[in-house]
């Protein structure tokens, strides 16, 4: 057992409640029509348990990232040896980076992405059967965008705070 699986174990109590009420309030956002889908409501479960799962990766993953190389940068501006915007730009590049996580895809985003469209040819009929990697791999991309979004407006407001207060 890693040690991200472990904290990943330890840590899902904790991020559950909040990985499902963030996907709530995206699926508020959407506002699309579920009538029209065969089995919804069991696709929606197996979609909402993926989502917790990546969810709670993804935070000890950033946790992890932000404790390595926002840390120190922190606390040379809180020493006054780096100027605060450098906290600001940190942040944004990390947020830049989960963003471009989000869209761009590899080899097997590509893959997985096919996969989904053609299982969708396939069991036009029999939608009942979702597949499970283009779930997960659309919840990854979803979180990924979600952190970065967070991540960058975080970076930008401190740096537009450091630059008016410094």
């Amino acid at each position: 057992m890693t040690l991200f699986t472990l904290l990943v174990r330890v840590l899902k109590p904790a991020t559950e409640p909040t990985g499902r009420w963030l996907l709530q309030g995206l699926t508020w956002i959407e506002k699309l029509d579920t009538g029209s889908v065969k089995d919804f409501q069991d696709k929606a479960d197996i979609v909402i348990e993926e989502f917790v799962d990546v969810f709670t990766w993804e935070v000890v993953v950033y946790a992890v990232v932000i404790a390595v190389f926002v840390t120190p940068v922190a606390w040379g501006a809180s020493e006054g040896v780096v100027p605060i915007t450098v906290l600001g730009l940190w942040l944004s590049a990390i947020g830049s980076l989960s963003l471009a996580r989000s869209a761009v895809r590899g080899k097997a985003g590509i893959v997985v992405g096919v996969r989904e469209n053609a299982s969708r040819e396939i069991n036009a009929a029999d939608q009942s059967v979702p597949d499970q990697g283009a779930v997960r791999a659309n919840c990854r991309h979803t979180v990924h965008g979600v952190f970065g979004a967070v991540i960058l407006a975080v970076g930008f407001v401190i740096q537009i705070t450091g630059t008016v207060v410094g």
